[in-house]
């Protein structure tokens, strides 16, 4: 079934779900079997603890299905909101190791731009998220070249090179007319693998605002740099880790 149709099963039996015993929270997310993570999108139920099905009664039980869509049991014990008990300041455009999310990074042709967040590939592989202007230089990059950390604008230097670009999906530049859109809107991302073996991953859909732009030296702020003429680079491209 379609992500929507699961949104929608997942809205309807929300609020009964809750109701049931040891019940804590509802999403939407990935069936996992055997200890795998499968493609089928189900109801996800989260319970402080698992019970033996003959130990619960029939109505707090969780159904397999609701309208089709399967659901998943997932033990998490009870979320709780902790206390914030002290707020760090932090200069994101310093050199930091381990570099976390908000920093300043950049392939080494381009200013300056925002780590997003770190992932996880399926393979197990750990990757840096952020947009294609900011690792692949607007397309004007190649496999293997050096992502810095913090970003030239901010002061890095070769040594300071905490990734090299591994793949990225090309922004797609379409002349249009004024008043008239021809073709799609631009869409890119790309990734990069670090020194020692994670990687960096960008993606930057149409319709959903940049996770980190770059800035220039004429702006306070944070804004795009001026694209670098399209390139016919193939997605998918991939390149290894530095030794």
């Amino acid at each position: 079934m379609a992500v929507e149709g699961v949104r929608v099963a997942k809205a309807v039996h929300e609020a009964e779900l809750l109701e049931r015993a040891h019940v804590v929270g509802v999403a939407v997310g990935r069936k996992v079997a055997h200890g795998r993570e499968t493609d089928e999108t189900c109801i996800v139920v989260y319970v402080d603890h698992k019970e033996d099905e003959v130990e619960l009664s029939r109505r707090d039980r969780v159904p397999r299905a609701f309208d089709g869509v399967r659901t998943d049991v997932v033990e998490t014990g009870r979320f709780r909101a902790l206390e914030l008990l002290e707020t760090v300041a932090m200069d994101h455009t310093r050199r930091m190791r381990p570099a976390p999310g908000g920093v300043s990074i950049a392939h080494a042709k381009v200013t300056a731009g925002t780590l997003g967040i770190l992932a996880h590939r399926r393979s197990g592989e750990a990757v840096i998220l952020s947009n294609n202007h900011v690792l692949a230089n607007s397309n004007d990059a190649r496999p293997g070249d050096a992502i810095l950390q913090p970003g030239p604008y901010d002061g890095g230097r070769p040594q300071d090179a905490v990734a090299s670009l591994a793949q990225f999906v090309p922004i797609q530049f379409r002349e249009r007319e004024l008043g008239r859109a021809k073709g799609t809107a631009p869409r890119g991302g790309a990734k990069a693998t670090t020194r020692r073996g994670s990687g960096a991953a960008a993606d930057e859909p149409a319709g959903i605002p940049p996770r980190g732009p770059a800035h220039s030296p004429s702006h306070s702020g944070y804004t795009a740099p001026t694209p670098s003429p399209p390139r016919s680079i193939p997605p998918g491209s991939k390149a290894r880790p530095r030794s």
